[in-house]
């Protein structure tokens, strides 16, 4: 439009110079050409220039319009072709992100045939392999892009994830140090050289590899200082194995320095003590961790301090003494109730358990209850109706994979189920599912089953004359009577202890 009033104002323009120039020349033109004698107007003569010219002008722009149609319907046509191109690519990466393997192949076909863009379709190709399942097709894909300098860090990183996936670590780790020497800022290159020097024991290249994280400042601090107390920690551990008793000290301090109430540190810590006849230091190195924050754990730790045939008074004065920074926990509760049922205070044990049901309500308080109602009355039914409701209770806070959801017995660096590093967190469990009897809401173990067979077969019996079908319970009824202790629930790991007439008799 802008062109046409353009136009508009330049014939005026020239109109008027026109009509100008005839006003101030008025006369004829003469001209004479092979015999023959032409007379003319001024204005005419201009007015036949003018046509002339623009004639011309016509000419021109058909000829060039012409002349250059081929290549501009050449160049819609690869506009047109890119326009899909990049269409396809998005639907491609959409398909890849919407896990639809046989549509992100679909797209990344019709990609690659509309662009001349080898990194991008290269790039979706081997993604829709990969989601495919067909390993070789994206490995070979991530090959070529390797050949390439813009796309050769995305191919290391593709290769990274499919030797991690087949288990060969130690490709996987050559191919993140070829990663590190190309971009050695970028966060997850430094994080996954931690994390396979670590995974094949190479702790001393993870500490470097976090030491160059810190100096790049690629990762929090606060996860370096994390992962770092880890390795203090494995560190610790092997000390620990090889009764390299001031050197498993030394290494768990420094990894509780950096991570404050890390469980097993605190376990390693308390252990190491006790190999090396320094009681006092453990019970005030775990009286200080269950002052932050109380654990099943620590009070399992802090009796392997005690001596066996401790004196009840005594025992009682130091239990006290570990539990009191914090007196009105849920876990001191616990504490209390199992100690004061192993002792043979019945009274007691009921107080600390109906202080820990206000608090927490979970299977724990009822499976204590239980063995409270069996040790002091002998009352199946009693004993029997609690476990009946520990079944319906949320379980025992135990550890849970944060990745998989797995729950392993005790806390290490990495799942056993999934591989993750540093991903067990101490949470509160699940509801129990409500099929028969929930001897044991961690393991329903036979420690468990073996102390309430009694009830249990007491039970049967009322419900069938056979003696068949309780010939089986019984028979567990004279194996050895455990209880699962309050740490040895939460931990899943069951202990062996003796009824509480037995308990009392020894202690006196």
């Amino acid at each position: 439009m802008l062109r046409f009033f353009f136009a508009l104002i330049v014939v005026a323009a020239v109109a008027v110079a026109v009509d100008w120039v005839a006003s101030q020349s008025p006369g004829t033109v003469r001209a004479e050409w092979l015999g023959y004698t032409m007379n003319v107007s001024a204005q005419i003569l201009l007015g036949i220039l003018g046509v002339l010219l623009a004639i011309y002008t016509l000419a021109v722009l058909v000829v060039r319009r012409l002349l250059l149609s081929p290549r501009d319907i050449r160049e819609g046509w690869h506009r047109r072709q890119r326009r899909l191109g990049y269409r396809a690519l998005t639907q491609g990466m959409v398909a890849v992100a919407a896990g639809d393997p046989q549509e992100a192949l679909r797209w990344s076909k019709r990609a690659s045939d509309m662009l001349d863009d080898p990194p991008l379709t290269l790039l979706l190709a081997a993604q829709s392999a990969q989601l495919d399942g067909d390993v070789r097709a994206a490995s070979r894909y991530f090959h070529v892009m390797l050949e390439q300098p813009e796309t050769r860090f995305l191919g290391l990183r593709g290769l990274v994830q499919i030797a991690l996936r087949e288990g060969d670590e130690e490709a996987a780790l050559e191919y993140v140090k070829e990663a590190y020497n190309l971009r050695p800022n970028t966060p997850w290159v430094l994080d996954a050289l931690f994390d396979l020097a670590e995974r094949r024991g190479r702790l001393e290249e993870a500490v470097r590899a976090l030491d160059e994280a810190r100096r790049r400042k690629a990762l929090p601090r606060s996860d370096i200082d994390r992962k770092r107390a880890v390795l203090l920690y494995e560190e610790a551990k092997t000390a620990s194995d090889k009764q390299e008793t001031q050197r498993a000290i030394d290494k768990a301090k420094q990894a509780l320095k950096l991570s404050p109430g890390f469980v097993a540190a605190v376990i390693v810590l308390g252990d190491s003590y006790v190999a090396a006849s320094r009681h006092k230091d453990a019970e005030r190195a775990l009286r200080r961790a269950w002052a932050q924050g109380p654990h099943p754990d620590f009070y399992k730790a802090w009796k392997r301090t005690r001596p066996s045939a401790e004196q009840p008074e005594i025992r009682k004065k130091a239990l006290l003494r570990f539990i009191s920074g914090q007196p009105e926990h849920v876990e001191t509760r616990l504490v209390l109730a199992e100690s004061a049922l192993e002792s043979g205070d019945w009274a007691e044990s009921r107080n600390e358990l109906q202080a820990a049901e206000d608090k927490a309500a979970d299977a724990r308080v009822a499976e204590l209850l239980a063995r409270l109602e069996q040790a002091e009355h002998g009352d199946a039914a009693a004993a029997r109706s609690w476990l009946e409701t520990a079944a319906g209770r949320p379980a025992a806070p135990s550890w849970i994979c944060k990745v998989c959801q797995h729950e392993p017995e005790i806390w290490t660096p990495r799942c056993s189920a999934c591989g993750s590093f540093d991903s067990l967190a101490w949470r509160a469990g699940k509801p129990l599912p409500e099929s028969g009897i929930a001897l044991s809401p961690s393991s329903g173990d036979r420690a468990g089953r073996s102390f309430f067979a009694p009830v249990i077969a007491a039970e049967e019996q009322e419900e069938t004359p056979d003696p068949r079908a309780a010939a089986p319970t019984l028979a567990e009824a004279e194996a050895p009577r455990t209880w699962p202790s309050v740490a040895a629930q939460a931990a899943n790991t069951p202990e062996t202890y003796s009824t509480p007439e037995e308990r009392a008799r020894q202690l006196k």
